[in-house]
């Protein structure tokens, strides 16, 4: 269907379908023109001195139609906004990071498409406000895959944020010069080249007006530290669980992606008993001399007189009936300082009951003199081991204990959880967080990074710092696991009065405890024994 037209250049003002289905009859069109202007040849009409032209369109006798198209002062594109993709709008991250790839898309009035220039030319480009680690030059973000010859009223921009890279508010560097075709063409489709100026930095348009979002590459950092614990006492077998809240989002990856990650730690203030073995002696030990230690009738293998930290970790980890981790700090004995001799402290994580159950088998050492042996030393947390001056394994003498990370990955808040263990106490829970306190990674390989949206890792790192930074002052929060004990046992003044019992009297006592107890109801009877002087 077409409509003659009777001025101008023009000769028919047609709606294009090409039997093809391709392009327009044998013009340069990858699309189909819906609407066009062809001349008395059929040929598409590109470019117009004439002013206006004028189409009669009489769609029945009673009406009469005008269509006026004016080819002569038809505006090229141009760039009516410039907008962060719809994945960075949902995104609820104001800050990025190296890492991160940021999507930019200029908006154009009317559907536009590229054509390279020339072969491995360099794409199109926007300059941003944002300038590289020396100062010296604004960075950029690079055209998206983009078919050539396609059009659309979008073309789509990708920012990598790189170390260096800082901006508060991220937004193209300027209106007249920032959008650059470089060794393309951005055409409409009439071959017209488009219009590149984009809308002014601060107004609604611009790409500031979509988001605000900075650029950082500082390190996360920890911000506070919370439990979920009121104030109270509490003792062995509950939990605690702790958030430790950072001001970006981390991502935190195991060295084996195959394996979750374990240890990570929130070192805590909390004392525990531990077992020490000590080597007492003034004579010199033999090279070759060894001990074993035993734990529920399991010896372990051979440990050497001077063996290191982890020597004795492994040895103890090999027993079957040790399922946890095992703590093992070493230090040099005061009691055997002549000899050259050692001491150990071992804590075993998840069992809390092996340091009251340890023995050692000393028989494998020998003495250039009169001899000497290992001793075995419960030390609890009313007993402080004074002079323990580390230099191999644990350097806080396996003595602190640590929340244990358990998952938030991915958000802003990390969660960690303390399992209290017999032999724990401390006055009020806290975090250690003196002068170079941090989270602790255990495992080499393991870590934690600024969170990022594509599948590479960013190259920043956490600051695990946590020095001054603890729970709540008000939050008070005790941990006692000594074993309740009697402080006294009276008889019941109302049911027992002052009196002489015979033979089938029943009296009644009162057993006082220095903490509330739970009396099992498996057990039936209680008994106050008595014996004859």
């Amino acid at each position: 269907m077409y409509f003659n037209v009777d001025i101008g250049p023009p000769h028919q003002l047609s709606i294009l379908q090409h039997s093809s289905g391709s392009w327009a009859a044998n013009q340069p069109f990858s699309v189909q023109p819906k609407v066009a202007l062809l001349d008395a040849g059929g040929n598409v009409v590109v470019g117009d001195s004439a002013s206006t032209v004028t189409a009669h369109v009489t769609p029945s006798l009673a009406h009469d139609s005008r269509v006026i198209i004016d080819t002569s002062n038809d505006a090229v594109p141009s760039v009516i906004q410039v907008v962060f993709a719809q994945s960075i709008k949902d995104d609820e991250r104001l800050t990025y990071g190296p890492g991160d790839r940021i999507e930019i898309e200029v908006v154009f009035s009317q559907e536009v498409t590229l054509f390279q220039s020339i072969d491995d030319g360099t794409l199109p480009q926007i300059i941003l406000n944002v300038f590289n680690s020396e100062g010296s030059e604004a960075v950029h973000g690079e055209l998206m895959s983009h078919r050539q010859g396609s059009f659309s009223r979008a073309v789509s921009f990708e920012y990598l944020v790189e170390t260096g890279h800082s901006q508060t508010g991220l937004n193209y560097l300027s209106s007249g010069s920032s959008l650059l075709a470089n060794d393309y063409s951005i055409e409409d489709a009439f071959g017209r080249n488009v219009d590149l100026t984009l809308p002014a930095t601060g107004s609604s348009s611009a790409l500031l007006a979509s988001k605000m979002i900075d650029i950082s590459d500082f390190r996360p950092t920890v911000e506070s530290v919370t439990a979920d614990l009121p104030t109270g006492e509490y003792g062995a077998g509950d939990e605690v669980n702790f958030i430790v809240n950072f001001d970006r989002h981390v991502d935190v990856t195991a060295s084996d992606l195959s394996k979750q990650i374990q240890g990570v730690g929130l070192p805590l203030n909390v004392q525990s008993s531990i077992a020490v073995v000590d080597t007492s002696t003034t004579d010199s030990i033999l090279p070759g001399s060894y001990f074993n230690v035993l734990y529920k009738g399991e010896t372990t293998e051979r440990i050497p007189w001077n063996a290191s930290a982890s020597e004795v970790e492994h040895a103890l980890e090999l027993l079957p009936s040790i399922t946890g981790d095992v703590c093992v700090s070493r230090a040099p004995s005061p009691n055997s300082a002549s000899a050259g001799g050692f001491r150990w402290a071992i804590r075993f994580v998840d069992i809390s009951d092996v340091t009251f159950e340890i023995q050692i088998d000393d028989a494998g050492l020998d003495f250039s003199g009169m001899g000497g042996y290992l001793a075995t030393n419960l030390i609890t947390t009313d007993s402080v081991l004074s002079g323990w001056i580390p230099d191999d394994g644990d350097m806080s003498m396996c003595t602190t204990r640590s929340a244990i990370y358990v998952g938030g990955s991915g958000s802003k808040q990390l969660g960690f959880q303390f399992k209290i263990l017999p032999g724990d106490a401390v006055g009020s829970l806290g975090t250690i967080n003196s002068i170079g306190a941090e989270l602790t990674f255990p495992t080499p390989g393991d870590e934690a990074s600024l969170l990022v949206n594509s599948s590479e890792k960013s190259p920043i790192k956490v600051d695990p710092s946590i020095e001054g930074i603890g729970l709540p002052s008000d939050q008070i929060i005790t941990i006692d696991t000594a074993p309740p004990s009697v402080v006294g046992i009276t008889p019941q003044g109302s049911n027992t009065p002052d009196g002489i019992y015979a033979v089938g009297d029943s009296l009644f006592f009162e057993v006082s405890f220095d903490k509330p107890v739970d009396v099992s109801m498996n057990s039936q009877s209680f008994y106050l024994s008595s014996f004859d002087s």
